[in-house]
């Protein structure tokens, strides 16, 4: 493992100066052992959440007192990960990253740091390739991550979690076991410790081959991205900057493959796969269809379909229609329609949770709901079983008895599943049918900013 991370390392650290994101778990710690033996120029940064209490603090204390026995260079912080995960509305995990990449990248403006080495390994890789599946991906999130990216690097991505215990134990490298490794509530650690074994029984090597195939899919997407640069000169009008841009629909069809293409397109302003195929199917309609992202309008007008920004929040009212919401894994989904902003995450329910008594933060039993999900404006007709009832009840009749006011009651928003049911009034309140209980699992949260 020396030689092959000594050959991965030397060309880097010869260019530049090194800091190495340390946690205190086996693949940071062997990875910082190794910078160590190669005698490179570096130094650690340790971050510590304040999310595991006495654990963390003894996780960041081994760090500290292995930098301090060998003269390394040392940069500590800690975080109230929480408070900055609800002021912003977003996930732990999501709050997180922002914390420590922040942290990270002003470290090195300061200090002079060229690199950021994070200790990301092949099992990660392949790990972060089958959510990108399943949350849905073009060909760029099938190229698992990167050895180098800008000025971020990790060295131990070619070794398995396997290959780095073992060295670790051979050479009396000390470290840490986080015990949210194996919380099977979180999706990746669901993967890891669930689908991976079986996938080991089937192919023990399927590290190896996934990593040769991603490999593979990284060529493939240099090759697409090549073709997709030729495609976007054809096709997208962008007007020097002004709004609206413009696709040019008759030579995105002659094109073929218009509703990949279109993806592709579409990413670049906030549209997610299930709006790009809805969107592509429009194409061929009558004008008029608008399509929402957080930031960004899509309008078919006859031979174009034009995209541009909400100019501003009266515009925006009057605009009609609806977004639709993929099941969020990992990370914090934020949705922009109408004026309104919102956050929805899943995570899981820990024992003593209890709901806050709030209508702008709405809780459900996410087991109960069918994704995707669709935030529209209520419309006539439209019943739900209020939190508290046993009986359905009209949405009209349920305004009434809240007192909106007919402004507000003109554009109220509403969740609904895919099996077509309203699983929330925003702002308001739950369906009862998906309220949480004792046997609720993960916890479906609905913040309203």
């Amino acid at each position: 493992m020396l030689k092959q991370f000594k050959e991965a390392t030397n060309l880097i650290s010869r260019r530049g100066k090194i800091l190495a994101a340390v946690s205190g778990g086996v693949d940071s710690m062997v990875m910082a052992s190794l910078f160590y033996e190669c005698k490179c120029d570096f130094s650690i940064a340790n971050v510590n959440f304040k999310l595991r209490g006495e654990e963390a603090d003894i996780d960041q204390q081994l760090v500290i007192d292995w930098a301090e026995e060998r003269g390394i260079k040392l940069f500590t912080t800690a975080f109230a990960t929480e408070e900055y995960a609800s002021k912003y509305g977003i996930s732990i995990e999501m709050a997180a990253r922002e914390l420590r990449y922040n942290w990270f990248y002003k470290l090195m403006d300061d200090e002079g740091f060229d690199f950021l080495a994070i200790a990301h390994n092949l099992n990660d890789s392949v790990e972060t390739f089958f959510l990108n599946i399943l949350r849905g991906t073009g060909i760029n999130g099938l190229g698992g991550i990167r050895q180098e990216r800008d000025n971020v690097i990790r060295p131990m991505i070619e070794f398995t979690r396997d290959e780095i215990i073992s060295y670790a134990k051979s050479n009396n490298v000390p470290y840490r076991e986080d015990s949210t490794n194996n919380d099977v509530n979180f999706a990746r650690n669901r993967i890891r410790n669930n689908v991976f074994p079986q996938f080991s029984l089937i192919n023990p090597s399927f590290l190896r081959t996934i990593e040769r195939d991603m490999k593979y899919f990284r060529e493939a997407a240099e090759i697409v991205n090549e073709q997709f640069q030729l495609i976007i000169s054809q096709v997208l009008d962008r007007q020097d900057g002004v709004f609206p841009h413009k696709i040019r629909i008759d030579n995105l069809l002659l094109a073929g493959h218009s509703e990949y293409w279109l993806y592709m397109i579409l990413g670049d302003y906030g549209f997610n796969s299930s709006q790009s195929i809805e969107i592509n199917k429009s194409l061929k309609r009558e004008s008029g269809k608008k399509f929402y992202s957080k930031d960004y309008i899509a309008v078919k007008d006859r031979d174009y379909l034009l995209i541009y920004p909400f100019s501003s929040e009266s515009e925006s009212q009057t605009l009609l229609n609806s977004v639709k919401i993929e099941k969020p894994y990992d990370d914090c989904v934020h949705i922009s329609i109408l004026g309104q902003t919102f956050f929805l995450r899943i995570y899981p329910k820990e024992k003593d949770f209890m709901p806050l008594a709030s209508k702008k933060i709405l809780f459900m039993d996410a087991s109960k709901v069918k994704f995707p999900l669709e935030c529209r404006v209520w419309g006539d007709g439209d019943r739900f079983v209020p939190l508290g009832m046993k009986n359905f009840k009209k949405l009209s009749d349920f305004f009434i008895d809240e007192k909106l006011d007919v402004k507000i009651k003109e554009h109220q928003l509403v969740l609904s599943d895919d099996n077509k049911n309203i699983i929330c009034v925003l702002n308001h309140r739950i369906d009862d049918r998906y309220k949480i209980t004792s046997s609720t699992s993960e916890i479906l949260e609905v913040s309203v900013s």
